[in-house]
């Protein structure tokens, strides 16, 4: 059965939704910290229940549920898995993709939702569906306020 262009029009649609809604390329990542406190610096990913943040000053780690609200540029690499499965390139887009959801598995941000719904995506496109089923599923738990998307994903991944 031939892959539904589907994927394709979410990739479009999620990369368009992000331009739109990115603040300024120069802007800095941020933290705010249940205390507070506000921590600028480059988000580089987490590591078990803490997330990963280069400051002028070196690195450091803050703990993913003291965490209040965090605004993070999606990484070059997403946009380029985006852009990977909006190519066709699906297989390379799934790979890429899991690499960024393992690098920030945990982290409530816009943009990676639409990774985690994209990698979901990127396997059906290669036919992969148990590693859609999979990432769908996944992304349903990890976001029980957004299953509106896992259950899109579901719904394409059941009509394959």
């Amino acid at each position: 059965m031939k892959a539904s262009s589907l994927p394709g029009l979410a990739v479009i649609l999620a990369t368009a939704l992000a331009a739109a809604m990115a603040p300024e390329a120069s802007a800095q990542d941020y933290v705010i910290r249940k205390s507070g406190q506000k921590v600028e610096g480059k988000i580089v990913g987490t590591s078990g229940a803490s997330l990963k943040i280069e400051l002028e000053q070196g690195a450091t780690t803050i703990p993913l549920d003291d965490v209040r609200e965090l605004q993070m540029q999606p990484p070059a690499e997403f946009e380029a898995a985006a852009a990977q499965l909006s190519r066709g390139d699906a297989k390379g887009a799934a790979a890429a993709l899991q690499k960024i959801n393992e690098s920030f598995a945990g982290l409530n941000a816009p943009w990676f939702q639409r990774a985690a719904v994209l990698l979901g995506d990127a396997k059906l496109a290669a036919g992969d569906k148990e590693g859609a089923k999979a990432a769908y599923e996944q992304f349903a738990k990890a976001n029980p306020a957004a299953t509106g998307l896992a259950n899109l994903g579901m719904a394409r991944l059941a009509i394959e």
